[in-house]
Formats: structure tokens, sequence, C-alpha cells
């Protein structure tokens, strides 16, 4: 019974989250929703957490019965999501809060639509539908912000700038991505033109009722930071051990720079930093270089039986479609849905890399392809492709437990892929001194997250000092560390999960590698690692460490197999870090 019953609540927590947000199921290839939008809707959201608040009763009650441990693991993944969750709508209350979130929604509820296209294009009624109903998702999210002056001026602002985004989206963007269906195009002319007033007068409404009254604190407190950490990001740290350990990798960030930077011929190790971002491709190269060094990346996993590359494995690299280049400026990845009728024939996932525009300056072009360092395409390669994000969310949509397919604890997926820099670096892929800088440049930007993070959402730093901090430590351009901390602002947990989730993945590394000792194999670890998909690291910890059997490795067919004798490295670890994905 107890098995029926966990599958029924696996299904219903699937249904719940589709119905209250298709544009989930869209991007998760949930079939079923594709004609519908999110309901924002007080009454709406308050249905939504009425369900996750029965589905984390039942999960309770099934949490004591005769289920085996995987499901158990599931069971306390699945109870994490529905506690986060439940905290965040009821505590943080970002619809209620932050106007950002009606433009942002209404801007995915087509984009989504067209990220999982295939060759034939979006479906046409899915996409009409979706299109007449966001005036009324923006007037629902509109009612949601039921007492301006909860909301904190920062985000009122942004919202605008969201707006202008959206605007230039249903403007230009999707007339672009449509470029080959000139019929279906013009068949949205009129809904668009809709959506664009609705846009207008949700900026008229900020503008004239929310602007001048906004006046909201935008930290979430130290309890429901505190519940964050533990539910969202599986962590068993408190804030003040975080920060303290944040503090602590500040300082030895900093003096590493100033070692490496002598090392190399300086002393001031921004200075080299940029003169190192000279050194780039052409515009006409860039596709190729990205190309050969995820290929690059891709056989080194193999060759060093770091981890099982699934086969068939499907990685696009193309040109960043021009409907997304306001907002992607130089690469972003697009991972595969995770539910699809295929394992023969998957859907790709795309790697996207943007070319300077060629009708900006010569001056401009250069200053856009200083974004793609030769010294940095490496790394982005492996943090976006093999080992990092495209590995992670390949085997993450492979896997037969629907839990673990939808799992998103970002200190386990940021966090892996800040991990697979530094041991792609200790395995040896990297062998150009000149990257130690960059690298840890990046890494003391990682580490000021932590401490920023904290100091925002319970106290001892506002936005000012958050973005002074960016801007005198990390060494990030002041417009830059503006839009930075704005975001920060908005995703507790979130901007320390990296550098967290790194340290938790190399502290569990080492525990298992003083327990096995020589029997210990690096790619084993990996696998069996990614077997259970994005869920907290706690968890994932806390089953290795009981089992410690091997268990969870590779069912799926290898394209590149671990190599199951290999040890691992006997090299000492190197602490270095790069810019990258943010």
């Amino acid at each position: 019974m107890s098995k029926t019953a966990f599958a029924a609540l696996i299904d219903d927590y699937l249904h719940a989250r589709s119905k209250a947000s298709p544009i989930f199921a869209t991007l998760m290839g949930i079939e079923g929703y594709d004609a519908l939008v999110d309901n924002v809707s007080p009454e709406g959201r308050a249905a939504t957490v009425a369900d996750l608040q029965a589905l984390d009763a039942r999960a309770e009650e099934l949490a004591t019965d005769d289920l085996d441990a995987d499901d158990l693991v599931d069971i306390e993944a699945l109870r994490c999501d529905l506690r986060a969750s439940i905290a965040v709508e009821e505590r943080f209350r970002p619809w209620s809060r932050n106007p950002q979130e009606g433009p942002l929604t209404a801007t995915f509820a087509v984009y989504s639509l067209l990220i999982r296209a295939g060759a034939e294009g979006p479906d046409p009624a899915a996409l009409r539908s979706r299109l007449e109903l966001v005036p009324e998702l923006l007037e629902r999210a509109r009612r949601s912000i039921e007492d301006p002056r909860e909301v904190p001026p920062t985000w009122a602002q942004v919202a605008l700038g969201v707006i202008a985004g959206a605007e230039q989206f249903y403007r230009e963007g999707l007339a672009q991505a449509l470029a080959g269906h000139s019929a279906l195009a013009d068949d949205l002319e009129a809904p668009c033109a809709r959506v664009l007033e609705s846009l207008e007068a949700y900026r008229a409404w900020i503008e004239r009722e929310v602007l001048p009254v906004a006046a909201g604190d935008f930290a979430a407190g130290p309890e429901l930071f505190g519940l964050l950490l533990e539910s969202s990001q599986g962590l068993d740290q408190s804030a003040e051990e975080i920060l303290a350990r944040g503090h602590e990798e500040i300082r030895r960030l900093s003096g590493e720079l100033e070692r490496v930077a002598i090392h190399l011929g300086g002393r001031d190790w921004r200075a080299l930093q940029e003169s190192y971002k000279a050194i780039h491709p052409t515009a006409e190269e860039l596709l190729t270089v990205y190309t050969r060094d995820l290929a690059r990346a891709k056989r080194f996993v193999g060759a060093k039986g770091l981890a099982t590359i699934p086969k068939p494995d499907r990685l696009e690299i193309q040109e960043t479609p021009a409907f997304e280049r306001a907002t992607t400026p130089f690469a972003a990845y697009i991972s595969p849905p995770p539910f699809t009728r295929s394992r023969r024939n998957p859907p790709a996932a795309y790697f996207w890399v943007t070319p300077p525009d060629p009708a900006l300056s010569a001056e401009a072009r250069e200053g856009h392809l200083r974004g793609h360092s030769t010294l940095d395409i490496p790394l982005t390669a492996l943090h976006e492709g093999y080992p990092g994000h495209h590995l992670q969310f390949t085997r993450q949509a492979w896997l037969d437990r629907p839990i673990r397919k939808v799992a998103h604890a970002a200190a386990m997926f940021e966090g892996w892929a800040l991990y697979c820099e530094q041991m792609m670096f200790e395995e040896g892929f990297l062998a150009d001194p000149r990257q130690e800088l960059m690298m840890l440049a990046a890494q003391l930007w990682r580490a000021c997250r932590v401490v920023i993070d904290v100091g925002l959402h319970t106290g001892g730093l506002d936005h000012a000092g958050a973005v002074r901090m960016l801007v005198e430590i990390a060494g990030i351009e002041a417009p830059q560390a503006e839009v930075e901390v704005n975001r920060y602002t908005m995703s507790p947990t979130n901007p320390l999960s990296y550098m967290a989730g790194k340290w938790m993945l190399i502290e569990l590394r080492e525990e298992l590698r003083r327990r096995e000792g020589k029997d210990f194999r690096l790619g084993d670890f990996h696998d069996q690692l990614l077997s259970y998909g994005a869920i907290p690291i706690r968890l994932i910890r806390d089953a290795l460490l009981a089992k410690g059997d091997g268990a969870g490795r590779s069912e799926i067919e290898p394209e590149h197999p671990a190599r199951r004798g290999a040890p691992i490295s006997s090299r000492s670890p190197r602490r270095l870090r790069r810019p990258g994905p943010a």
C-alpha cells in the first residue's frame, strides 16, 4: 500500500505544480498545459498553498511507512521543496510585494513555448491561447499588490526595467522567433498588440501608484532565511556560521590574488585581469572556439573517467537567437526537458553564444568581445557543459524517479558547476597559468555573495554597502554591481548557494575518500552524486554515507563511462576560480 500511496503522492505533486504554473509544466516537458498560464491571483495562490500543505501532510504521514531507502530520500526531498515553497509564498510574499513578477511571468508564458519548440516551431493554438491570456495575467498580478507601501523601492524600479524587456520581446523578439512562420506571426499581431497595451497600463500603474509610496523592506529576516538554508538549499550550517566562513574565504582569496599577481609579473590583479580580457577570438571565430572547448572538455571527462556521459547526448551550439540577445549578452545554456517520451531521440539542450552586433561601432564590438576571453571560454565550457550543468541536467532528465527529475536545490546544481571548475583544474584540464588569476577573481566574487546574502537578509548590510563590497573587494564595475545586488535582494539564500554548495560537495568527497581509502574512485563518486538529481546536498550526503557501497551508480547507457579502475588523482588541490556564469 505504501508504494501505491507514494506513487500517487508524486503524481499529485506534479499535477499541483503544473496546475499552479503551466509555465513550469512547459519547461519540464509535462504535456497538457501549454495553452494555459499561471494562476497568479491572490485566490489562485492561496489555493496553491492549500494544495502544497495537503501534500506535505500526506508526505509526512508516508515518511513513517515501510518504504525503501530511495523512496524515503525522495519523500524528504519533496518535503524540503514543499516547506520552502510554502514559506516563500506566505512569508516572503513575492507576488504581494514585487511588481516585477507580473511582467516577468507574462514574458515567460510565451518565451517558454519558443525554447521548447522543435524544428517545426511552437504549437500555434497554444501560442495564441497564452497570448490571449497574458492581459488577464497582468491584471491579476496588479491586484496581488494590495498595499503598494509594502513594495521595496528598488523592486519598483527594477520592475520598470523588466517591463521594458517584456515590451521589446513582444514588439520585436516574438516576430524574430517566428521569422520562418510568417502566417503564424501575422495571425498573432492583434493579441500581441493587446499584450503591449496591458504592459503599458502596468507601467503607468507602477509609476503613478507604486513608486510614489513604495517603502517596503526587502529583507527576508533571520527566521525565514534560516528555514530556506535548511529546506531550499539543504545546508545544515547556521547563517552566522556561513557568514563567518564567507569572511574567511574573502581574506584567503584576496591574499591568493596578490600572490598570483606578483608571480605573473604585476602587483594589481585587477589590471592583469583587464589585460587578459583583450585576448579573445574574433566575432567570426566565436562559435568555433566555444565548440572546440566544449568538445575538449567532454573528451577530457570521458578519457579521465570523471563521470558517465549519457548516450545519446544532444548539445547544440548556436548563436543566441535574436529575440534573446537583449537579456543574454554573452552565453546561456538551455537544459533539456526532463520529461520526454523518447530516450533514443531526446530533445536537444542548447548552448547559446551571443556575437557582437555588427551594427555597433568598432569600439563597442571590441568591448563585447572582451566578455569572451579565450582564457575564460574553457571555464565557461566546463561550467555550462561538461561536466557542469549540461551533464548534470542531462543525467537528471534520464533519471526514473520523478522528484529527482524536477528537484532544483541551487546549492546542488550551482554548487556542482562551481565544484567542477575546481575539480577539472585539479585533474589537469586547465594549463594556462593566467587562468588562475581570473578564476580566483571570480571565486572572490562568489565569496562576497555569501557575506552579502546573509547581511542583506538577516541584518548588518544595506543595499549601498553591498554594492560597495562588490566594487571595492571583488572588482566588479559599479553598474553591474548594482544589478547584481538588486537580484540578491529578491532571492534569499540563492547568492550564497554557489560557494556553500561547492564547500559541501568537497567535504562529502573527502569524507568518502577517507572512508574508502584506496578503493575511492572519483568517477564513481560523481556518478553516485548525479544519481540524486539536484535534491538538497544534505540528503545526498546522508544517503551516500549511510550506504557506502557504490549505491547510485549509473544504470544509463554511457557514451563515456566513468572508468572504475582509475583512482583519484593524487595531485594536491589548487584553490582557484574564475569569472563565469552567474
